[in-house]
């Protein structure tokens, strides 16, 4: 039933550093509150206190995995927050729980089979495919991380991880039950439909003469013109500053005749974009030596760019010192400022413009009204941008003149979605009480709720919720902008033959729904047993 090793072929490191998501709902932090004092600590659960070293980590973990998969596109100050410190603390509270338990139901692994584990990832295997002690300690550094620390959350991630398979594994799913669902997610339905469009119903849609006049007086936020600016700006980066980088080939062999001791070994260096060349006249191993020693410089450059960095602790300064304009740092770095778009406080039209920081630095009072540049702001890894405002517009509201025919226009087409959907309703209605209605419907076609072509997905949904038992049905799915669509479901195909391969999928897949309400299930049953308190006050405190 446990038996991980052999049905789990993948281990999942980053699971192991930092939960994003916890894999159970959330019961609402709230209900853990009892009342009391935790000491020093930001929760206790039983005999178990959650430190403040311990809940600090975990946010700061959570924190870090955000913010690379937006690439580091979020202010930092926006993920700390409330909401994620409250359910940083949730999911440490719920894993201590999961753990407990498993534990006392003699989930177990042992030290053979978590070195074993360890032993078997490719991200811990040299070339020759076996276990490499110098990688597995360069990716603890790396995490900042010990060896007992590492293989502490490694063992308890699999001891969760086995104790969930067997809520899964135990979990029974009547075959008859399976059957039926199978049947319903093969079942075809015979589809048309009837599209009543606004745009049909223009001719019939009548507006008082002011109408648009008192739209707009009522609703003046929505004619408002938020502040704007356009920059001028410059861009550093490693890649743009080593591709401007270039070596004569004949100083590259000179450097290397003098220093030939030096390529015999295997020598890193940091360099920027160089290009190693090898006389035409020399053999095929030169050649590749040459070759190899190139790859080698263009991966110090990427790996350790050394010389982007000092250019930019300068750079940086540059922009500082002389705020009063930004030549003396496009001089410095060789580069021409770009003039942007329109930018308001919320977006700007270039991505590398559009974060949060540079957005709050271009409408801070020193850069708007003082005439300042901004600092150098890292935007993307490698990547900074300075900017100074050189055009502002103020908030403003666009005249009525401006905006009286479009606002005329779109409440016309308000007025006759609302007489095609008037119009659907009673075409529905007729339908359904036997009447014969002349309706041009679109030409039949077979869906299931799973596939179906050329038909919306409302459509098909709310044709799979119709009784059917009596052919024709119809129904209809409302769309303010798009009007009214009428439904028709005409015949009925039920599955002859199900394969033995779909019946075991929809098997599992039901097996894993109810695992998991049986985990929650289990899981609301030890908080209450559990008696967990929250120091509320080191849980939102940020000076830790």
């Amino acid at each position: 039933m446990f038996d991980y090793v052999a049905t789990h072929k993948r281990l999942i490191l980053i699971v192991l550093l930092v939960l994003i998501i916890p894999p159970f709902a959330f019961f609402g932090i709230d209900s853990y509150f009892r009342g009391g004092e935790t000491g020093q600590a930001v929760a206790r659960i039983g005999d178990y206190q959650i430190s403040q070293g311990e809940f600090s980590r975990a946010l700061r973990e959570r924190q870090d995995a955000l913010q690379r998969l937006v690439q580091g596109r979020i202010d930092p100050d926006m993920l700390d927050n409330p909401e994620l410190r409250y359910a940083t603390l949730d999911a440490l509270i719920q894993r201590r729980l999961l753990l407990e338990s498993a534990l006392r139901s003699g989930v177990v692994v042992g030290d053979e089979r978590l070195q074993d584990i360890i032993s078997r990832q490719e991200l811990f295997q040299d070339e020759a495919g076996k276990f490499s002690l110098e990688r597995y300690q360069q990716f603890l550094r790396s995490e900042g991380m010990t060896p007992v620390m590492f293989e502490s959350r490694l063992r308890q991630d699999i001891i969760l991880q086995q104790f969930a398979d067997g809520f899964a594994d135990t979990t029974i799913v009547p075959r008859p039950v399976v059957e039926r669902l199978a049947r319903l997610s093969a079942q075809k339905r015979e589809l048309s439909q009837y599209v009543l469009v606004p745009q049909n119903f223009l001719a019939r849609a009548k507006l008082e003469p002011d109408a648009a006049k008192q739209y707009y007086d009522a609703n003046p936020v929505e004619f408002r013109l938020p502040e704007q600016v356009r920059v001028e700006f410059l861009t550093l980066s490693g890649e743009a500053l080593q591709a401007r980088i270039r070596v004569d080939p004949a100083e590259v062999r000179k450097f290397s005749d003098l220093n030939r001791r030096q390529f015999e070994v295997r020598e890193s260096r940091q360099a920027a974009h160089i290009f190693v060349s090898a006389d035409a006249t020399t053999g095929a191993e030169a050649r590749q030596k040459a070759r190899a020693r190139a790859e080698a410089l263009d991966q110090q450059v990427r790996k350790a760019p050394g010389s982007f960095a000092e250019l930019a602790d300068s750079f940086n300064n540059t922009v500082y010192e002389q705020s009063d304009g930004l030549k003396p740092a496009a001089e410095l770095i060789q580069a021409t400022p770009q003039l942007s778009g329109w930018i308001t406080r919320a977006r700007a039209p270039e991505p590398l413009l559009n974060h949060p920081r540079l957005l709050a630095a271009v409408f801070s009072e020193e850069v708007l009204r003082g005439k300042r540049n901004t600092e150098a702001i890292e935007v993307a890894p490698a990547t900074l941008v300075a900017a100074r405002v050189v055009e502002h517009k103020p908030e403003s509201v666009v005249a009525f003149d401006e905006v009286r025919v479009a606002l005329e226009n779109r409440l016309a087409l308000r007025a006759a979605s609302r007489l095609s959907v008037e119009e659907g309703r009673r075409l529905l209605a007729e339908l359904n009480g036997g009447k014969s209605v002349q309706v041009a419907w679109s030409k039949p076609q077979l869906a299931t709720r799973a596939e179906f072509k050329d038909i919306p997905e409302p459509v098909v949904r709310q044709a799979f919720r119709l009784d059917a038992s009596r052919v024709p049905a119809y129904t209809s799915v409302e769309n303010p902008q798009l009007g009214y669509t009428l439904v028709r479901v005409s015949a009925v195909q039920e599955a002859a033959d199900l394969p033995p391969e779909k019946i075991d999928e929809i098997a599992n897949s039901l097996r894993r729904i109810l695992a998991q309400e049986a985990m929650t299930a289990h899981l609301a049953s030890l908080k209450q047993k559990a008696g967990v308190t929250i120091n509320k006050e080191l849980l939102e405190r940020k000076d830790r």
